[in-house]
């Protein structure tokens, strides 16, 4: 039996010209502070530059696949990823402890570069805001995954958490980065028909639930 992952080309041509109109609107702002910064703000403006121009050249390769609608025989491995992209954090953000409660061979019908930039972003942010400990589990339910990422920083409030997902929207200004993450992992799940839910962590933090298509398990 062979599954696969059908993907709303249109949901995703809105999905990229959004955020295309919010990195625009981001890197004029930021252009415009660069031209009075000194010091360690300098740096601080380098970080946003370089994290918009990691979302630019994503954005740009998912326009080369948008011309036709396509069915997408995809498989995509959920611990292998995410234990890659643990590691990269790891450096980044050293001292946190990561629970990894995830089967070896669970798949997702995503294609792997859309399933690192939503698990990218998620991860990031709990990478980010913990204090020491992170935890990420796995669940399955019919045709579904939910990946759980959960961390014992300060969470969200139910406010915090409905602005995350509008577009452009900052919690945190003196945060570095671009402040499109949480939506963009919000509008990719949904074209995929899945979707993200985020609330209270057991951890005490925030806690947040990427649901996304199942497929065949993967060996191992």
């Amino acid at each position: 039996v062979v599954s696969f992952a059908i993907m709303d080309q249109g949901a995703k041509r809105t999905v990229m010209t959004d955020h295309v109109i919010d990195i625009v609107s981001d890197l004029r702002t930021i252009v415009i502070l660069k031209q009075f910064a000194v010091g360690p703000l300098q740096a601080a403006i380098g970080e946003q530059l370089d994290q918009i121009q990691r979302h630019i050249d994503y954005h740009l390769g998912k326009a080369r696949v948008t011309g036709a609608a396509k069915i997408l025989g995809v498989s995509t491995p959920v611990r292998a990823r995410v234990e890659y992209i643990c590691r990269a954090f790891s450096r980044l953000y050293p001292g946190k402890t990561v629970d990894l409660q995830v089967p070896a061979n669970l798949a997702v019908g995503v294609e792997e570069q859309d399933f690192d930039e939503m698990v990218g972003n998620l991860l990031e942010n709990a990478f980010k805001w913990s204090a020491s400990e992170l935890r990420i589990s796995s669940a399955e339910l019919g045709g579904w995954i939910t990946l759980r990422i959960e961390d014992d920083g300060p969470g969200m409030s139910e406010d915090q958490i409905a602005k995350a997902v509008l577009r452009g929207v900052r919690l945190d200004e003196k945060v570095p980065g671009s402040g499109l993450g949480l939506n963009i992992v919000s509008d990719l799940a949904e074209a995929y028909r899945g979707s993200l839910i985020m609330g209270r962590a057991e951890l005490g933090g925030l806690a947040a639930s990427l649901s996304l298509p199942k497929v065949a398990r993967v060996d191992g």
